[in-house]
């Protein structure tokens, strides 16, 4: 024979599934009254039909009956957010609550089957109007030989100096420029244009400019223009960090023998008349050029 505990058990059980049906029952009821176009106007207090009434009666005198002192107390709002329509509900829910993606498409799939007539969206993002994440734009300049990214020198100080206000009067910069393979079985390749603040210690290399083709920049004019730009009016005019001015100057270039060959428009390392201080000529060995200092040739340029 079951205990009384049992039994407790076993009524509460039943009065909340029949609570819990009861609340089904309005919602479905709200939901098709809310997809009417001149909803009819309802009273608060609505009388129960007769079968709701004979369930509360029988629940009710089923519990007086078997179970003394038992009381549950389940709050159901009957208009939890006023007159949200029913997707804005359920978006002001999902928020409340926390709810994932995930478990607001297995709601919304389930919602959409059973009814058809709300025509909920069937993403989460867009009940929940979840913005398209996209990738920031990049300026892209076509050049001879390739596209040239331009960032800028002052773009790299302003973003390096966002959050701290340096010491320093001005900035002296070391520019690298290079050429590199991107991989081994094909032929682009970068270009990029780097700097470094000598004068400022722990600074980190920063990107002013990459070229990306099949080849080298097939003009070096159209290539370092930008850069040749905005130093000359950054040397003029110097740069402005958080309503303080500072002087800006390029310290020096440092770039290999072919990038430099390339920069200053003057034949490789390897041709006859390679030499950038005087004018000798070169000798070929095999595969190999000689350059022999056993008399002293011309200058390259006057002093």
């Amino acid at each position: 024979m079951a205990s009384n505990q049992d039994k407790k058990s076993g009524l509460m059980s039943h009065a909340i599934a029949r609570l819990y049906k009861q609340r089904l029952e309005e919602v479905e009821r709200e939901l098709l009254l809310a997809q009417q176009p001149e909803p009819p106007t309802v009273d608060d207090a609505a009388p129960l039909s007769e079968s709701e009434e004979e369930n509360t009666t029988d629940a009710s005198s089923g519990e007086d009956t078997d179970v003394e002192d038992i009381q549950v107390e389940v709050e159901m709002p009957d208009h939890p957010y006023g007159d949200l329509s029913c997707e804005d509900g359920l978006r002001m829910w999902a928020l409340q609550t926390g709810q994932t993606h995930r478990s607001l498409n297995l709601l919304l799939g389930h919602l959409r089957h059973h009814f058809p007539q709300t025509k909920l969206p069937r993403d989460a993002r867009t009940l929940m109007n979840t913005p398209a994440s996209r990738a920031p734009e990049t300026a892209l300049t076509p050049i001879a030989g390739g596209q040239l990214w331009y960032q800028g020198v002052e773009k790299c100080l302003l973003s390096y100096f966002r959050d701290c206000q340096p010491t320093q009067e001005g900035f002296e910069l070391n520019i690298f420029v290079d050429g590199l393979p991107l991989y081994k079985s094909s032929r682009t390749q970068f270009w990029p244009i780097l700097m470094q603040a000598h004068n400022v210690p722990h600074t980190p290399v920063m990107t002013v400019a990459i070229f990306c083709g099949e080849s080298n920049p097939l003009f070096v004019k159209e290539f370092l223009q930008p850069f040749v730009d905005e130093m000359n009016r950054l040397y003029v005019t110097g740069l402005t960090i958080k309503s303080r001015s500072y002087w800006v100057e390029a310290r020096a270039i440092i770039a290999d023998a072919p990038a430099r060959a390339f920069i200053k428009g003057v034949k490789s390392h390897n041709a006859y008349s390679a030499c950038m201080k005087c004018t000798i000529v070169g000798e070929l060995d095999g595969h190999r050029m000689y350059f022999r200092y056993a008399e002293q040739c011309p200058l390259a340029s006057k002093p």
